[in-house]
């Protein structure tokens, strides 16, 4: 046989072969046992950094081997695979397992579900994958593992709906929904008011951050139905065991959670644009539905409250009229249970641990709060006063006036022997109570002992000397709950009425209305902008009227939200303008009505500083609008100047409102102005000892506006100092600075030094940005790089040179396999790094490495070269060397390679032009570039022309310039253009 023959034997040493001349070749080595347990031993002491390939192929071998690997190895595995987010090897992990622990026959495993060891290791893999952040992956998993018949343990299933209930950013999709509740369901882990909390928090979070139409918001609603409907036969059918209910009804907390979900999805379809008018008002109706039978629940729930406080109350009675005539209550026979009046929502003593949980889920106060802010959010203020009316007469007693039941409460009580004789009249018919004498009343009750008990006993109002012991102490936590109650709801009451008319939405209804309304507002006195002040006034008055019915006063508080309601709505307005160009937006009115507000008002709460800082923010929004008004900052600027007193002190948020609205609505003087004034104002404001300055956004709107003006070195002490604070700092933050700096002129000799060597300062910015957990790309190193370039402009030779030689090493140092920038991520070279590098070597006018750059770009740093990388080379060349011909062969060799000329080049050449030739020359190369290359300056060129032919005086050449924008920007060279691209 030409072959040779191999004999594969099985020894210590490996496998072998043997060839016909007897010589032995080792292929391979087989590994023991002992071999791969070392070699997995070593791999998961690396813990979550361990390679899972070689684990994994350990464990191959192990099970090959028919070995039974230890559970703690896969514990361990998939507590590494969670930290790496590797939900498909845990899914592998999971069914290796499964077919590992079929290897030992001998031993045969009866565990309850969920206690089996594969059970549990899902439960680690999915519980992993939601403490690492995973949540889709974990939640995928999850339900492919319960439909192929894996069950997780009852903690990991609350761990997980834990997990997902405290993530506000999450929203479990219904499939995941679906799966938790049938699992629960078949193992009765349901049969508890706290789970079926959680679960409805998790379908308002689906119905909130997951529906996006009408479609998906009915899918989540049958959920929620369902949900509902087990909930009742979990909670009520359950405790009796038989087809009706029980007598107790389901928890208040859950009818406030029920309610929160439907607020939701009235809220999700009033802001989708696809759902109509029927649709809109279903949801409504079925919010409002939820809130009536939560104020029936709550009812309900009240009335038993009041029952036991009753009974403690008369316990305490009784305890009071029996201990002077020492009556033994522990020698009755009484068996029944003592009255315990409960305090607690639930009603089930397996709970009682999580009772703060259970309330803070299901709120009563914070759900109806939330439906209000809806109702009135959604164009129905009115409606949410009625319901709020409704709300504080149920929570007042349901009958009569507050004025009613405090007098009722104040009434002057029954003295001690009128109480005895009732008490008598009520336990003991017999005996007399007609003297008026203590002292012959003391002797009846003496003689009436034993008929007392007795009586007491049949009606089973206590037990002994327990439930007379325990009367005071309960009686007096039942007021002192009853007290903080009242106190709490009182304020609940108040906080709620602000809040409906802060959120309250007039102009949503009027919006739809406005091509009929404008119709009329031709011929009524009453515009448009004065209807809609006028039906916020309404609902002020409305609120009012309930704040002064319930004995609540109106503070500033409740003026200052008037006028937030104004300012929303006239935001409103800005998002959706009416369609009818007869209305206009009622920003006038709106700041006429609120300053007149404040001078018929009562002058303590005029004056105060809530409603005033409202007031300033009311005329910062007015330079929000597409038509920004310098003039409404100017006049908030004013505002401050004039009442910027201790009384009248400008709060943080109001200041950081003015310094945003002035930077985007004025020009640079004035927002020299307005910036100069408020430093001023936070000045005296910290030499008064007032922490100002300490609040994080107003130090980032001084950042932008000084960023604005081009103050760079001031932004960059104010970035500092906004470090000192602790905070994070945006990434926009950072490269604002970064511009202005590049932009900003050297004043001092600090920052004179600094523009001459800015290493420290981009390893300073390098190292924040770090800090604050940034990514260092390519845009920021290209800005960064700028500091760079600064530092050439104005330098010769040796300090341009150094510039150059430092920028060529950082560029390289971000671009390293190695380590990046300072150990950052390493960056890839982009067009932008490019361009200034080639705008660096422009500037020490080595224009031959420039132009090696640009046009050797791909192979140097893999950008493909453009002729945006020769537009620096032309601005140098041409506007400011005035080296005209050789910018325009610069020029004339990208159109031979096939480039177009961009609008920069073109405006470089044209500003090269004025400034070395003649105006009719640059105007010529205007129309010329435009008419050969479809390519126009920018508006800044075009106002350069012009502002010379008039400084000139050459109205010839400004009829030139004008007459070519206007064939420019006209109809047919539209369509002529865009005829051209396509």
């Amino acid at each position: 046989m030409k072959n040779i023959a191999f004999l594969h034997q099985r020894h210590n040493f490996g496998t072998v072969a043997v060839s016909r001349k007897g010589r032995i070749q080792t292929i391979s080595k087989a590994p023991s046992l002992s071999d791969v347990l070392a070699r997995l031993e070593v791999s998961l002491n690396y813990g979550n950094r361990a390679n899972v390939d070689s684990i994994m192929e350990n464990f191959r071998l192990m099970h090959s081997m028919n070995t039974v690997i230890p559970f703690a190895y896969f514990q361990d595995v998939a507590n590494i695979l969670s930290a790496q987010n590797d939900a498909t090897r845990l899914e592998l992990l999971i069914h290796l397992c499964k077919e590992n622990m079929t290897v030992d026959h001998t031993k045969v495993r009866q565990s309850r579900p969920g206690d089996d060891p594969v059970d549990k290791l899902v439960s680690t893999a999915i519980t992993g994958l939601f403490k690492y952040g995973n949540r889709d992956d974990a939640s995928k998993l999850w339900v492919r593992m319960s439909n192929n018949g894996y069950v997780t343990s009852r903690v990991s299933m609350e761990q997980m709906i834990d997990r997902i209930a405290g993530s506000v950013d999450y929203a479990p999709p219904l499939q995941l929904l679906n799966a938790v509740h049938n699992a629960s369901k078949a193992h009765l882990w349901h049969q508890n008011p706290l789970y079926f909390a959680k679960v409805l928090n998790l379908v308002r979070q689906n119905i909130l951050k997951d529906c996006k139409n009408v479609s998906s918001l009915e899918k989540a609603e049958t959920v929620l139905e369902r949900m509902w409907l087990d909930a009742q036969q979990a909670l009520l059918y359950s405790a009796t065991g038989s087809d009706s209910p029980s007598p107790q009804q389901l928890p208040v907390e859950l009818y406030a959670l029920r309610l929160h979900c439907y607020s939701a999805a009235s809220y999700v379809v009033a802001q989708n644009i696809g759902a109509s008018s029927e649709q809109v008002a279903s949801y409504n109706q079925k919010a409002s539905s939820a809130f009536t039978e939560l104020l029936q629940r709550s009812k309900a729930a009240a009335a038993e409250a009041s029952t036991a406080a009753s009974a403690a109350t008369f316990a305490e009675e009784i305890k009071q009229i029996l201990s002077p005539y020492k009556v033994d209550c522990a020698s009755s026979s009484v068996n029944s249970s003592p009255i315990a009046p409960s305090l607690s929502p639930m009603g089930n003593a397996a709970f009682e641990g999580h009772n703060s949980l259970f309330t803070q889920l299901g709120d009563v106060r914070r759900s109806s709060r939330l439906f209000l802010q809806m109702v009135a959010s959604n164009g129905q203020p009115m409606q949410a006063i009625t319901l709020l009316r409704q709300y504080i007469h149920q929570q007042a007693g349901g009958t009569g006036s507050p004025t009613t039941a405090a007098a009722t409460a104040g009434a002057i009580p029954s003295s001690p022997l009128t109480k005895t004789k009732s008490f008598l009249t009520e336990f003991d018919p017999s005996a007399r109570t007609d003297a008026d004498d203590a002292a012959a009343v003391e002797k009846t009750l003496a003689t009436s002992k034993s008929r007392i008990l007795a009586a007491l006993a049949d009606r089973s109002l206590f037990s002994g000397k327990l439930a007379l012991d325990g009367a005071s102490t309960v009686n007096t936590a039942e007021d002192a709950a009853r007290k903080q109650y009242s106190a709490e709801e009182r304020v609940w009451q108040a906080d709620t009425v602000c809040e409906i008319m802060r959120k309250a939405n007039v102009v949503a209804s009027l919006v739809g209305q406005s091509t009929s309304f404008s119709s009329a507002a031709t011929t009524t006195a009453t515009p448009f902008e004065r209807k809609v002040f006028q039906d916020l006034e309404t609902v002020f008055l409305s609120l009012k009227d309930v704040l002064r019915q319930y004995q609540l006063k109106p503070g500033a508080k409740f003026y200052a939200s008037f006028i937030d309601a104004l300012r929303h709505n006239m935001q409103y307005l800005s998002d959706n303008p009416p369609t009818s160009s007869e209305i206009t937006i009622p920003w006038q009115a709106s700041l006429e009505a609120a300053e007149a507000l404040m001078k018929d008002t009562d002058p303590r709460i005029a004056g105060s500083a809530e409603v005033y800082n409202s007031l300033i923010e009311l005329l910062c929004l007015g330079s929000r609008n597409p038509d920004p008004d310098p003039a409404a900052v100017l006049r908030a600027l004013e505002l401050i100047l004039q009442k910027g007193d201790d009384k009248h002190r400008v709060l943080p948020g109001t200041l950081t409102t003015v310094l945003i609205a002035a930077t985007s609505a004025l020009d640079d003087p004035l927002l020299f102005r307005v910036l100069i004034e408020l430093e001023r104002l936070l000045e005296s404001a910290s030499r008064r000892g007032e922490a100002v300055t300490e609040s994080s956004p107003l130090l980032i709107a001084r950042i932008h506006a000084h960023c604005r003006l081009r103050e760079g070195f001031h932004a960059l002490g104010l970035m500092r100092s906004l470090r000192t604070l602790g905070v994070r700092i945006p990434q926009g933050v950072y490269s604002c600075v970064i511009n202005s700096l590049y932009l900003s002129n050297t004043t001092s000799e600090w920052s004179k030094n600094v523009a001459a060597d800015p290493s420290s300062l981009i390893e300073f910015f390098v190292k924040e940005m770090k800090t604050d957990g940034h990514e260092i790309n390519s845009k920021i190193v290209a800005e960064l790089m700028r500091l760079y370039t600064k530092a050439a402009h104005g330098h010769y030779d040796k300090a341009s040179e150094d510039s150059l030689e430092k920028m060529t090493k950082f560029v390289q140092s971000c671009s390293s396999d190695h380590h990046g920038v300072l150990g950052a991520k390493t960056v890839k070279v982009d067009f932008h790094i490019v361009q200034e590098l080639v705008k660096v070597h422009c500037i020490t006018d080595n224009f031959e490495r420039a132009k090696e750059l640009a046009e050797n770009s791909l192979s140097l740093f893999g950008v493909p070269s453009s002729a945006g990388l020769f537009e620096p080379i032309v601005f140098r060349l041409a506007t400011k060397l005035g080296k005209i011909a050789e910018a325009e062969e610069v020029i004339q060799q990208l159109l031979n390679k096939g480039e177009k000329v961009t609008p920069a080049i073109s405006g470089a050449m044209t500003i090269a032009l004025l400034r070395h030739r003649d105006a009719r020359d640059a105007l010529n190369y205007v129309q010329d570039t435009h008419n050969m290359h479809c390519v126009s300056p920018a508006p800044s060129i075009w106002l350069a022309l012009l502002d010379d032919a008039l400084v000139n005086k050459d109205v010839m050449e400004a009829r030139r310039v004008v007459a070519f924008l206007q064939q420019l920007h006209s109809s047919q060279e539209r369509e002529l253009l865009v005829g051209i691209k396509q």
